[in-house]
């Protein structure tokens, strides 16, 4: 399974970062690394009682002016803050006499990135999407498959997201999330109801009490952690909590796992990395942090706060 990211057509405008394609235990967002702002210019002409009479047509040794003699090296272009993206999902499937079943998880519009349009072509296949929000599911289906491959084609707009600093109100005052006390729940792989996560917690956290300084602390100490070994062995909280390394994955687990220890609702969003042609493009694994009126994103790997 390949994702293709084309030349994304930029249109400037006054989302990756964390922009990102995102999934809340996997919701899927496209990622942008940040862009900014693109001012135009306007030309504006005079009215015709004010204008100066117009020369004769130039001749052939007349010098037009070209811009090249007056010109000056200047600051590299800064990047739009809004950016159009096509993206291609490729499953490459092998010949089978069984029945073949392929899910993915896809994007969906949210207050970081539209998504303006969705194409599939898989021969032999039987298609659908289903709602399960905060996802929609892509699924392919076949009785039996000749070697084939399916593509799935999207359309994405990225937008730059308003920046919101993190309250410095007590995390006991905290509202809950709209999605309630899914934010605080355990899972197998982000274990913050172990033992050992919420010892380390309190250890980092110390007497700290306010939302802002707990994030703050919590995102610190994970960012801090060295990369994975290769191969990476487990990345679930625990592990990576004692080895002090880990993937993205890993590392976003584990501080999901301190972060929901420490009565912050937090969830794992997974997606895909975008940047300029000449930048790698990567699955990436990063975090949000409920902050009582919004996700805040955090990717201790990437090193985005």
């Amino acid at each position: 399974m390949d994702f293709t990211m084309f030349t994304g057509a930029v249109q400037p405008r006054a989302l990756n970062c964390i922009h990102a394609l995102t999934t809340v235990s996997a919701r899927m967002r496209v990622m942008r690394i940040p862009p900014a702002v693109v001012v135009g210019v306007f030309l504006v002409t005079a009215p015709a009682w004010a204008r100066w009479p117009e020369p004769a047509h130039p001749g052939d040794d007349t010098e037009v002016f070209t811009g090249g003699e007056e010109t000056a090296q200047g600051s590299a272009p800064r990047r739009p803050a809004l950016a159009f993206w096509k993206l291609r999902l490729t499953l490459r499937v092998p010949a089978e006499e069984r029945p073949v079943r392929i899910g993915v998880l896809v994007p969906l519009s949210d207050g970081r990135q539209d998504v303006l349009g969705r194409r599939t072509t898989a021969p032999g296949f039987h298609f659908r999407e289903t709602a399960i929000p905060p996802n929609l599911r892509a699924e392919w289906t076949a009785e039996r498959t000749a070697a084939s491959t399916a593509t799935y084609d999207l359309a994405v707009r990225i937008g730059e997201p308003a920046v919101t600093p993190i309250p410095a109100e007590p995390i006991a005052s905290l509202p809950r999330p709209p999605e309630g006390e899914a934010g605080l729940a355990p899972t197998p792989h982000i274990q913050s109801d172990a033992p050992e996560v919420k010892r380390r917690m309190q250890r980092i956290v110390g007497r700290a009490t306010r939302l802002d300084e707990v994030i703050w602390s919590l995102y610190q100490y994970t960012a801090a952690f060295l990369p994975a070994a290769d191969p990476p062995g487990p990345q679930d909280a625990v592990t990576v909590l004692t080895a002090r390394r880990g993937t993205s994955l890993g590392r976003a687990r584990t501080l999901t796992a301190l972060l929901q220890a420490a009565g912050v609702p937090a969830r794992l969003v997974g997606g895909l990395r975008l940047g300029s042609a000449g930048e790698k493009r990567a699955t990436n694994s990063w975090v949000e942090a409920w902050t009582g009126n919004g996700w805040v994103p955090l990717d201790p790997a990437g090193g985005y706060f």
